[in-house]
């Protein structure tokens, strides 16, 4: 993750194998002292190969709120809505930082040696 707290922004990089990257940016918001709310904005995806010889990037943007609730109300997208993305900080300094997602997931995460 890169994260600019100063533009509350978070990019998640992911690396495949393969060759295929996936770098999805977020906005980040502090909903209190120990949770960050996340909203998805969009998923830069970068093949391999280029696609059809043409393209190396595709941007897939991520449906905000706004959009997912009127599909809700029009019966498009799920009834009750997606659950709310966001994460507790158990551990913070100036080298790790131990959250828990909404989901139960746990990670620990180590500040690259280039960032210092």
């Amino acid at each position: 993750n890169v994260v600019d707290g100063t533009r509350s922004r978070i990019t998640n990089h992911i690396d495949f194998a393969s060759g295929a990257q996936f770098r999805v940016l977020l906005r980040a918001t502090a909903l209190s002292p120990l949770r960050v709310g996340l909203r998805f904005r969009f998923v830069k995806v970068s093949p391999p190969r280029p696609i059809l010889g043409l393209l190396r990037t595709v941007v897939i943007p991520v449906p905000g709120p706004f959009l997912t609730r009127v599909l809700s109300l029009l019966g498009r997208g799920p009834k009750e809505g997606p659950p709310p993305a966001y994460f507790d900080v158990l551990y913070l300094d100036d080298e790790l930082r131990v959250h828990v997602t909404g989901q139960g997931n746990l990670f620990v995460q180590r500040r690259a040696p280039w960032s210092r």
